[in-house]
């Protein structure tokens, strides 16, 4: 028998998560729905019928299966759906997608309310493969974000942080971490509501994932990066607040005035802190890559850890995919666990 009613609810881990023994459980939400079924490559793509359980949740646990990766779709009222916490995808992208593999996490799309902005604001979340099971332990986070005409999972679509994760947790070159990308506001284009919007990237996002996942409250165990506009704001929380990241990144960002003012202010919180920097600039704007170099030179001025690469290429998604491996491993070496 492919599937079994018990369903393991131990793990408050939203959406579809694979057990230790290799047994898959499918989580689907929907307030209303009277009936689901899941269906997918396991199943001859023929529907199964899920449990319901409280609150909107429906679920369905499958005895262990082999290692790979299985495609899937949720059947709600007879309307073919993929999974709306899984961000997971077919290279087609028309199915929902996991792996029964020790080194795959789990990527997902929720959302939360911003005090600071007074709105709902969506983030995107890759949690390790230990999380749904080692319910003992907690985890250092790395908040990332991302550029101008990006959202919250463009760090998914465009970036593949997810297999960059992976792979480099299979190769033994970082261990476990959660990676968390909060959604941009409008706010960052009005100097007036500039104080709101860095609360949110720097107080709110963290508070709620602190209290609603297995992170390590301590900014030892915090670090922030960012790409473009995203990079001009991480290093703009980092630096106001010093002692709540342990390394700051930037990806081809633009150091200002105000920034180094900043930073020679609050250089010996700083140092004090242990913070390192993290700085990349692409070779094809040459302006940047000045910028960047004098800025890694100030800070290196002011006694504080600073590592400067340059990559060759346009200020685009693929030099931004081919950094965020020495990103990633740079930020997990830098927690203080």
């Amino acid at each position: 028998m492919l599937f079994i009613k018990s369903t393991n609810r131990e793990s408050k881990m939203k959406g579809t998560r694979v057990n230790p023994d290799g047994s898959i459980i499918f989580c689907y939400h929907h307030w209303s729905a009277d009936s689901v079924y899941v269906a997918g490559n396991f199943s001859d793509w023929k529907g199964v019928p899920m449990e319901r359980g409280e609150g909107g949740w429906w679920y369905l646990k499958t005895v262990p299966m082999s290692a790979g990766h299985y495609e899937y779709l949720f059947i709600s009222d007879g309307t073919w759906t993929t999974d709306q916490f899984n961000l997971r995808r077919t290279p087609d992208g028309r199915n929902s997608s996991i792996s029964v593999d020790a080194n795959c996490g789990y990527l997902i799309r929720d959302s939360f309310f911003s005090p600071s902005l007074g709105k709902e604001k969506r983030y995107t979340i890759y949690l390790p493969p230990s999380y749904p099971f080692d319910l003992d332990r907690h985890y250092p986070t790395l908040y990332i974000l991302t550029g101008l005409l990006d959202d919250d999972a463009d760090w998914s679509r465009k970036g593949h942080i997810e297999e960059a994760m992976d792979k480099l947790l299979s190769a033994g070159a970082i261990g476990e971490m959660i990676v968390v990308s909060p959604d941009k506001d409008e706010a960052f284009e009005n100097p007036h509501q500039w104080g709101n919007y860095t609360s949110y990237l720097s107080n709110d996002i963290i508070s709620h994932v602190e209290s609603g996942f297995r992170a390590i409250s301590s900014g030892d165990a915090r670090t922030i990066d960012g790409l473009s506009l995203g990079a001009a704001w991480s290093l703009r929380c980092g630096t106001n607040f010093p002692g709540r990241y342990s390394a700051i990144g930037s990806m081809s960002g633009m150091f200002t005035e105000e920034l180094a003012n900043t930073i020679s202010r609050n250089a010996g919180e700083l140092i004090a802190a242990g913070t390192r920097f993290r700085i990349m600039a692409e070779s094809s704007e040459p302006e940047v890559v000045r910028n960047n170099s004098l800025a890694h030179e100030f800070i290196q001025s002011q006694g504080l850890y600073s590592e400067f690469y340059i990559k060759d290429g346009p200020h685009d998604w693929p030099i931004w995919i081919e950094d965020i491996y020495g990103a990633l491993q740079f930020h997990y070496h830098s927690f203080k666990i």
